[in-house]
């Protein structure tokens, strides 16, 4: 009974407090439930913005409309991608139509452009043109005006146009080229930077279209490098020793006579490509562009001796013809602020290959050599580039009677090296894909490099069949 009695008084006691002590253990299980529940932000977190397309357009036209229904603007291409973090369109192929309110047509084209929402501002890159077609004013048609460039911007709305990159602009007979252009139609300013020269009649604009030098240029890569810069308006000064082979592609293209001249020389001759290129400068001017196309490619075995002068005959082309073609115009153009100088190489050169040993090494050294070059003009203005192609279809790659991945007609790698050009790229390799092989090529360790190689047909020697 005794100790009946003292557990029901402390029952009692303790019940006296169960209330706060339920209390307490209700708060301490309140504060776990908090500290250990995920939050909101957590749980339905808002995705951070990355490039991405959310939809995909192809074969379209789009058109936008001002308020009362005026036509404001519209796009054609092959395909195009909206990107939501930028509320951009990226646009291949683009056909952009704009009109103004008094109704004056806009035309820009590209290879590829990127457009804000309402396509107010463009980024055309790629072959870049900007055409203008302006009303009649009082029956009469104000000029035309064309702006064409690797890459131009340009502000719909507002009629200007600008670009960092090299720019041709021409309005009526007049002539304009710039190394860089901001234009304003609607106050008519041209505000250039870096050369720039400009020409006020048409006889004077024919004159003052660019000019290219290219040498080899009778046949394969240097013939069809003259084709692309014919396509795309400039003067020709073609160098090569077959002249008449040259002469009559040029005619067979339609070419007008004054667009092009024909020097005939030998790179390998140092007196020879430099009284070409003086001639060239006091006939047609200094150019913008240099190409050192010219070079051989004869297999060689070090063993037999007749095939050190092969050697010997590869570098005073593919080597000192190339820096003889350089050297008349360094000075003018340093003088100038501008001009590109650039060296054809290959994917030769990346590594040696057996029984190239004359053609790889040549190739490898027009690298290093372009490099330095490039080095000693960085402050002059004047650009050096280095081609570098992979296998290329032209009388000299069907002489190899082994398989040539990649390979690619001569009209498409002519088209590639134009835009790198243009673009002031330093090196390229063409095409990309054997830029990724000569990446690889460079890291593969030698014995499985030889071992790759192992059994690999060699380059016909001189003579051989």
């Amino acid at each position: 009974m005794t100790a009946a009695r003292g557990f029901g008084r402390a029952w009692d006691r303790i019940s006296i407090y169960l209330p706060i002590i339920l209390m307490g253990l209700l708060a301490l299980g309140t504060y776990w439930l908090a500290r250990n529940t995920p939050g909101l932000a957590q749980t339905f977190g808002v995705r951070p913005p990355v490039h991405e397309p959310d939809y995909f357009l192809r074969g379209f036209s789009v058109k936008s409309f001002d308020p009362t229904g005026r036509l404001k603007n519209e796009i054609h291409g092959t395909e195009a991608r909206h990107y939501p973090d930028t509320d951009t369109m990226e646009i291949d192929q683009p056909r952009i139509r704009s009109y103004d309110e008094k109704g004056a047509l806009t035309i820009a084209t590209a290879r590829r452009a990127i457009s804000n929402a309402d396509a107010s501002q463009v980024q055309l890159i790629g072959d870049a043109v900007v055409t203008r077609e302006a009303p009649k004013v009082n029956g009469v048609a104000p000029p035309r005006l064309e702006i064409r460039g690797e890459f131009l911007h340009a502000f719909m709305d507002q009629e200007r146009v600008k670009s960092d990159k090299p720019v041709v602009l021409k309005r009526g007979d007049d002539v304009f080229h710039a190394d860089s252009m901001e234009y304003d139609n609607l106050e008519r300013v041209l505000s250039c930077a870096g050369a720039c020269r400009a020409c006020c009649n048409r006889a004077c604009a024919e004159h003052m279209a660019p000019l290219a030098f290219i040498t080899g240029a009778s046949s394969g890569i240097g013939q069809a490098l003259a084709a692309r810069y014919a396509q795309a308006g400039w003067r020709l000064a073609l160098v090569a020793r077959r002249t008449g082979e040259i002469q009559q592609w040029a005619r067979a293209q339609g070419l007008a006579e004054d667009r092009w001249r024909v020097y005939g020389a030998d790179v390998s001759q140092v007196e020879s490509i430099v009284a070409a290129a003086q001639a060239c400068i006091a006939q047609q001017g200094l150019p913008e562009v240099v190409i050192a196309n010219a070079g051989i490619s004869i297999g060689m075995d070090t063993e037999i001796r007749a095939d050190l002068e092969v050697m010997a005959r590869t570098f005073a082309t593919n080597n000192i013809g190339l820096a003889a073609t350089f050297h008349p115009f360094i000075a003018p153009m340093r003088a100038r602020g501008g001009g590109a100088l650039v060296g054809i190489a290959s994917v030769a050169g990346i590594r040696g290959l057996p029984g190239h040993g004359a053609y790889c090494s040549s190739k490898a050294a027009v690298i290093s050599y372009c490099e330095t070059l490039r080095g000693e003009l960085r402050t002059s203005g004047v650009k050096v580039v280095t081609i570098v192609p992979g296998y290329v279809d032209t009388p000299l790659t069907r002489q190899n009677r082994y398989g040539m991945p990649f390979l690619m007609k001569a009209e498409d790698f002519a088209d590639a090296a134009f835009r790198a050009i243009g673009a002031g790229r330093s090196y390229r390799v063409i095409p990309w894909q054997m830029g990724v092989v000569a990446k690889l090529l460079r890291l593969l360790p030698d014995a499985v490099f030889d071992r790759a190689l192992a059994g690999r047909p060699r380059k016909h020697r001189q003579g051989e069949g």
